[in-house]
């Protein structure tokens, strides 16, 4: 469920150079460091149209993404499957490099970014686990959920 590896350098490049620059011109050190500067981009949206370097496009994408808790589903056929706390809504996303059921358990709370990008969703890699795992009610909940939106398209699989 990962993005071919050309889309994955090109968006981690224009990723890391906006995450860069947002850190005052250094490049963040390991997980955490990227995770704060990645809290600030997405609490100032001018941050976003403001950073040099990269493309219009990418800004766009950016400006697009969806940021914040989401409850992890799990690894289904064809992508990820995530619900966005705050919104509700149900996203079928993609990883970049390294597979999200490796980072983290199915049905578990977690901090990250989904990214409309080249008509995918791409989940940026950041993932904060906020360390709580969903009861077998809320479970039920979540995955009826999840095929509902499936069934009556409102699954967000690409563009958003």
């Amino acid at each position: 469920m990962l993005v071919s590896s050309a889309i994955a350098n090109d968006f981690l490049a224009s990723y890391k150079a906006v995450l860069t620059e947002v850190n005052g011109g250094k490049l963040p050190k390991g997980v955490d460091e990227y995770a704060k500067c990645r809290d600030l981009l997405y609490s100032d949206s001018m941050l976003i149209t403001e950073c040099t370097g990269i493309s219009n496009d990418f800004k766009e994408a950016l400006s697009k993404s969806v940021y914040g808790q989401f409850i992890y589903l799990k690894k289904y056929k064809n992508w990820y499957a995530f619900q966005h706390v705050e919104t509700t809504q149900y996203f079928a996303a993609l990883g970049l490099t390294s597979p999200i059921e490796e980072m983290v358990e199915d049905f578990s709370i977690i901090e990250t970014a989904l990214i409309p990008y080249r008509g995918l969703i791409v989940c940026d890699g950041l993932i904060v686990n906020e360390n709580i795992l969903l009861g077998k009610n809320m479970i039920k909940n979540c995955r009826d959920g999840y095929f509902q939106s499936k069934r009556s398209g409102d699954l967000i699989r690409g563009q958003f």
